[in-house]
């Protein structure tokens, strides 16, 4: 009797026991290469919902950027005109700054003039 139960038992677990599933699919050749296709089902994306607390640092540090941004802007334009002028400036023999201007301040290198070298 337990013979013949372990028989059944084996009959119908065998069905179920394989090592590879048979399933077909959809396929597409495409430049001699056959690719599957497989349709997916729709899927709705929903917004991260976020608290107070994130939306009013967000504003705070935008209003902040928004300061900073209005005051150094003018500054901005007048470094890009700048820019524009040094060619013509650097031409015509002026002084276009980066390197110290010859006046009664400055009395030369100071290592020649009264500094020691060490």
């Amino acid at each position: 009797m337990l013979r013949i139960f372990f028989a059944i038992l084996f009959i119908f677990c065998a069905n179920t026991l394989s090592a590879q599933k048979s399933q077909t699919l959809r396929s597409v050749v495409t430049q001699g290469d056959t690719l599957p296709q497989v349709f997916l089902r729709e899927v709705v994306v929903q917004a991260k919902t976020r608290s107070r607390k994130w939306y009013d640092r967000y504003n705070r540090r935008n209003t902040r950027l928004e300061y900073n941004v209005r005051k150094v802007y003018p500054y901005a334009l007048l470094a890009a005109a700048y820019n524009k002028v040094k060619p013509d400036l650097e031409k015509a023999g002026e002084y276009v700054g980066g390197a110290p201007f010859v006046n009664d301040f400055y009395k030369g290198e100071p290592i020649s003039n009264g500094f020691r070298k060490e």
